[in-house]
């Protein structure tokens, strides 16, 4: 009951209280209007931050290229010392049939595996680049398993 009767007397005292003038509700409205401004300036620059962020296309070829090169490095290691090379399986411009299948022959399993990736895509490097022509690339990779 006791907040009752300070709630009562307020009210009582409150026409004393001064009225909001003309000038003083302008300066509440230009702070209200300043405040939603530097809100919207705040929300703009964080989309403009988040598109640079997300369309950064930098970052993702950094990691394509580091595990390309993580690849390369696994293969190298796998195949050191093996002939990846697809010319030198080439003799007078004939494909040198016994040596290519002593080398296939002499690898590991996954040795092969990496071994034929990495020789057929030399094989069509080469073919493109116009270093052997059509005849050699096919019998190149018909002796691949």
């Amino acid at each position: 009951m006791g907040k009752a009767k300070y709630a009562a007397a307020a009210l009582k005292h409150a026409h004393k209280l001064p009225k909001p003038t003309k000038k003083g509700l302008g300066i509440a409205i230009a702070i209200v209007i300043g405040l939603g401004l530097l809100l919207l300036g705040l929300f703009i620059a964080l989309v403009i931050w988040l598109v640079n962020v997300i369309g950064s296309s930098d970052t993702t070829s950094q990691v394509i290229d580091s595990a390309q090169q993580a690849t390369n490095q696994v293969v190298e290691n796998q195949l050191q010392g093996v002939d990846t090379n697809p010319l030198n399986y080439i003799v007078d411009g004939t494909v040198d049939t016994s040596q290519l299948e002593q080398t296939i022959q002499s690898l590991s399993p996954q040795q092969l595996v990496l071994f034929t990736q990495q020789f057929t895509t030399e094989v069509n490097q080469l073919l493109e680049s116009g270093q052997i022509v059509q005849e050699q690339a096919t019998q190149l990779l018909n002796l691949l398993p």
